[in-house]
């Protein structure tokens, strides 16, 4: 079976990401428990795409969701399909970056982010057959993934040179970048 591993930072991110699998769980049939609650058998057919299937016939959304601060991970677990998620793949910091792009990038961003890698790379090693990331984040922004934003994969003493690795060994990587007006005035 094919599958996409769901990847979502940051304040955006994580609300879009937060939406994006409320739409996919009613499409899939999947309740705010992660049970099957569907009506149709092709509800099920692709089901494993974007979900694990844990015991007792639960589905896990296959998602990292990252943030340097709790706040937007807190709103995530209280919404309606928080308790949906696996709780080892929930990585925030504590301070936030105060959108301060140095602070994201330099401290609180790199404290973070070999744990992000470790549980991206954890998720995905728990593949079949990983088609793809699907990332969800503002790329102007300051988390995290600030290092995925600005960071040169080439140079040789990236911090993320293992997630250069990693991504070659991908077929294809699907990209959701949402830019701000910041990036371009005249839209």
């Amino acid at each position: 079976m094919r599958e996409i591993l769901h990847v979502q930072g940051g304040q955006c991110g994580n609300q879009i990401g937060a939406k994006f699998w409320e739409v996919v769980c009613a499409e899939h049939g999947i309740d705010v428990t992660g049970k099957y609650t569907g009506d149709s058998e092709l509800q099920l057919e692709r089901i494993n795409v974007y979900y694990n299937e844990a015991s007792g016939g639960r589905f896990v959304p296959r998602a990292v969701l990252m943030d340097l601060e709790p706040g937007t991970m807190d709103s995530i677990r209280s919404g309606a399909y928080g308790q949906i998620f696996r709780p080892d793949n929930f990585v925030f910091g504590q301070s936030g970056a105060g959108n301060n792009w140095a602070k994201g990038h330099y401290t609180e961003g790199a404290e973070l982010i070999d744990y992000v890698l470790d549980v991206v790379r954890k998720e995905a090693e728990n593949c079949d057959c990983l088609q793809g990331l699907l990332l969800m984040l503002l790329l102007d922004g300051t988390e995290v993934y600030s290092d995925l934003a600005h960071s040169d994969l080439n140079e040789p003493n990236s911090q993320l040179d293992s997630l250069d690795e990693f991504l070659r060994l991908l077929k294809f990587t699907i990209l959701l970048m949402i830019w701000t007006s910041s990036l371009y005035p005249s839209l």
